[in-house]
């Protein structure tokens, strides 16, 4: 009898060992799973990126063609219709001096009928403001291609200011109709980053303030630089985060939307980026109140964080 109680004990304990072995690799599975599940998540948000890249080059190059002859026209229009004016003027002069008034009469009236001073003036004004246009749809193009850097997809130097103000007019579709966007943008030194790689994390967190904001109110984008780190604060004045759930905001695949409206990465690959960055993103937020994301980066990385951020 004994000898079975310390079979069944020594077989209790292998059970137990096997047990806690298979716990072990349960446990190293799922850590795996995740981590694959985040690595396809980048590499499918670098692919996007770099179809965004290859798209807003093909658009730039196809409205940048049209709208070079079109403000070419424009100009050459706006001249030939001053030359068309100082015609007409000298024509006027000539025909009061050489024609009795009662003759040209009929032609005053027929100038009045026609509103042709009406026409030359309103004609140079929509002219200009035509050129106006153009010169708007040129510098969406420059923000977009700014935004992408489809040319620049390497490490480099900027000023997080520039890239800010590219990726604000690339989101503006998406803030002018409930937001008014506040900026104190301070002076800041050039940064070596991925400045694309930036710019999507910028993107991500001004969309999701402008959808944490039901009807009407603010984002305020201030940027500022100690000796160690350059800073970028975004704020809303949102819903906000319930407290519950703000430490799992950077888990891939968590998402506070509906079904369909988000995929619960675009927080996840803004924290691995800013990672990758030698940096840290600090989140603020009070439920009814708002919420503040201010990204820390470093100015200067030390080599490691600078062969990591070069991959």
């Amino acid at each position: 009898m004994e000898e079975a109680f310390d079979q069944a004990f020594a077989l209790n304990a292998e059970l137990r060992e096997v047990n806690d072995a298979v716990e072990k690799k349960n446990l190293e599975l799922d850590d795996a799973y995740q981590k694959l599940k985040t690595s396809q998540s980048q590499i499918l948000q670098q692919e996007k990126m770099a179809s965004i890249g290859q798209l807003a080059a093909g658009v730039a190059h196809e409205i940048n063609n049209p709208m070079g002859f079109i403000t070419s026209n424009l100009k050459t229009l706006g001249k030939y219709l001053e030359r068309l004016k100082e015609f007409v003027s000298a024509q006027k002069g000539m025909l009061v001096e050489k024609v009795a008034a009662e003759e040209l009469q009929p032609l005053r009236e027929q100038q009045k009928r026609l509103k042709i001073d009406y026409l030359f003036e309103d004609g140079s004004d929509l002219i200009a403001e035509s050129l106006d246009g153009a010169e708007r749809v040129k510098t969406i193009v420059q923000n977009l291609k700014s935004f992408s850097r489809v040319d620049q997809s390497e490490v480099m130097d900027v000023n997080l200011n520039e890239c800010l103000e590219s990726t604000i007019s690339i989101a503006w579709n998406e803030l002018k109709y409930k937001t008014t966007l506040e900026k104190d943008l301070g002076e800041l030194d050039l940064l070596r980053c991925h400045p694309q790689q930036l710019n999507q994390v910028f993107l991500n967190i001004l969309v999701n303030a402008a959808q944490a904001i039901e009807k009407q109110g603010r984002i305020k984008v201030r940027t500022w630089q100690d000796e160690e780190n350059q800073y970028v604060a975004i704020s809303d004045d949102g819903s906000g985060i319930p407290e519950e759930i703000q430490s799992k905001i950077f888990e891939p695949f968590y998402t506070t939307k509906e079904v369909g409206k988000g995929t619960g990465l675009g927080m996840s690959i803004s924290y691995d980026i800013i990672k990758n960055h030698g940096g840290e993103i600090r989140l603020d937020s009070q439920l009814g109140v708002g919420t503040t994301f201010t990204i820390v980066l470093p100015r200067h990385q030390d080599e490691a964080e600078q062969e990591q951020t070069d991959d």
